[in-house]
């Protein structure tokens, strides 16, 4: 199996969501994208603290994110990330059977993982959350467009222990058809 990576548009901050103290921030629900929802909660969870605890997961994914997220802990002695759970848009699209279904779904999702993987062992450096955007061509020459983010918690708030990931993608228009989106 082999694929190509185009070149990605490399990590991309977050828009500015909260702005001068004082000043009402964007509740999440008005926010459009998923990372950029998923990152307003993960503001508000915070607290003033330079993360919020893995406690709060529950109130920054909610019912409404969980589904396209993929969360994970530095669970080796050298630090490197460990997934310990996905939401049911991964899970069902690495569970596929069929030659078209896997175009859409099943490469995509497998190659996001490894890029949200990627992202997340940064954050042990880099206690900032990371945005990504690009593409790749999937084994059967579509091109795929994606977006994922990578956002550190800790218990303690002073070390990140553990991580969350959401990402969507998009198999790209051809001539003949629609874009596809996941």
């Amino acid at each position: 199996m082999s694929w190509k990576l185009i070149p990605n548009a490399g990590a991309i901050e977050f828009p500015v969501l909260h702005t001068d103290p004082g000043v009402a921030p964007w509740p999440a629900t008005t926010v459009r994208r998923r990372s950029e929802r998923l990152y307003a909660k993960w503001l508000d969870a915070r607290n003033g603290a330079a993360m919020p605890a893995w406690s709060a997961l529950g109130s920054v994914m909610g019912p409404d994110l969980s589904t396209y997220c993929v969360m994970g802990e530095f669970g080796t002695s050298e630090g490197d990330p460990t997934i310990t759970g996905m939401g049911m848009h991964f899970s069902e699209s690495l569970n596929v059977s069929g030659d078209e279904d896997k175009t859409v779904a099943s490469y995509p999702a497998a190659v996001l993982i490894g890029i949200i993987l990627s992202l997340s062992s940064q954050l042990q450096h880099n206690w900032t959350p990371i945005q990504s955007a690009g593409e790749f061509f999937s084994e059967f020459n579509k091109l795929i467009r994606y977006r994922a983010a990578v956002l550190p918690f800790g218990e303690s708030r002073s070390r990140v222990e553990n991580w969350l990931g959401i990402a969507s993608w998009i198999v790209a228009p051809t001539a003949e058809g629609s874009p596809v989106r996941h």
